[in-house]
């Protein structure tokens, strides 16, 4: 890999099931560290997977490790818990912001997602859907978050208006109520027609 690789790249985004102790591990901590050297924004998504790790303690050790990458930070409500324990959401936020982060993002499914910024809290209201299958929720709501913020071409993301941010969090939970009325993951990613009907009909 060379410093060219990552030269057209917006966004690099990653899970913890990339970090379980592997070669996959490996060369997302080399890309992870290549991106920040070249100032392009880092996404975390913990997306904690309990069946892959016979140690929870290094499951949340390892998340807390790479959380100090991240410019980004996605957390489901129910995860809190497990990576924060009784820590209340202004000392998570002290926590994060004294490493790179930015936006630290809380989805909580129908009831919406929470943007924090070091001083300001952005709402997002839930698109209420009967679910089917809830599989790439949330991979579909930062997936979706950021195809928005790559596409209003944002280089600062501690610039951008709040308005905006609003902007990109309602496009995600609109995407992600879509993903769980339907079977499967990957194959039922919607293109921007199936998004517009889906809107349209609720």
């Amino acid at each position: 890999m060379t410093n060219k690789t990552l030269e057209d790249c917006g966004v690099v985004h990653f899970c913890s099931v990339s970090l379980v102790d592997s070669e996959m591990k490996d060369a997302h901590t080399y890309v992870i560290k290549k991106a920040i050297q070249q100032n392009i924004l880092v996404s975390f998504d913990p997306n904690l997977r309990f069946s892959l790790w016979d140690d929870l303690v290094a499951l949340k050790n390892v998340v807390h490790e790479y959380l100090q990458y991240a410019d980004i930070v996605k957390i489901s409500q129910d995860e809190l818990e497990f990576l924060f324990d009784e820590m209340k959401i202004e000392e998570i936020k002290q926590l994060l912001f004294a490493y790179r982060c930015k936006l630290l993002i809380i989805t909580g499914g129908e009831e919406g997602a929470s943007i924090y910024r070091k001083n300001t809290c952005i709402t997002s209201k839930g698109v209420k859907v009967t679910a089917v299958d809830t599989t790439g929720a949330g991979d579909s709501f930062i997936g979706a978050f950021l195809y928005k913020l790559l596409e209003a071409n944002v280089e600062n993301i501690e610039v951008v208006d709040d308005l905006l941010l609003k902007e990109f969090a309602d496009f995600a939970n609109l995407y992600a109520a879509y993903t769980v009325t339907q079977k499967g993951a990957l194959s039922v990613l919607a293109t921007q027609a199936q998004l517009d009907t889906f809107s349209q009909n609720l």
